[in-house]
């Protein structure tokens, strides 16, 4: 006896070649959501001139800004001659903040300081999406 096989009914193949297809298609677009989408940059040393001119390298720097300055307690000249003038400030609340750019999936990234008695009390990282 010979096992023969029923041949495809045509609809069926059609079923499986569509979901074949769907499934390479979302596989692109995964592919290439995920090599366009910006990544957060490498970590880069802090250096001052760097981060006073350049606010797209701001963000690769904060954490070795972070680790190498005591920047709590710091007073508000101190902070200004390392950081330079802010780019946005509210003296009534004493918050100040440095654009770090687009990073990652967020639209705009700042790095906020609040002052209390002129010394650096907290700061923290504020993501707009």
């Amino acid at each position: 006896m010979i096992n023969q096989q029923k041949p495809l009914h045509p609809a069926v193949a059609i079923a499986v070649l569509a979901v074949v297809v769907i499934a390479f298609v979302s596989l692109l677009f995964f592919v290439a959501g995920q090599l366009l989408q910006p990544h957060d940059p490498a970590p880069r040393p802090f250096v001052a001139q760097a981060w006073q001119s350049n606010e797209d390298q701001r963000f690769a720097m904060l954490g070795d800004l972070e680790h190498r300055y005591k920047l709590i307690g710091m007073s508000e000249q101190e902070l200004y001659r390392l950081l330079g003038k802010p780019d946005w400030a509210m003296s009534d609340y004493n918050w100040i903040s440095y654009d770090l750019g687009a990073v990652g999936k967020d639209s705009e990234t700042r790095f906020g300081i609040h002052f209390n008695n002129g010394r650096v009390d907290k700061f923290e990282l504020r993501r707009d999406t």
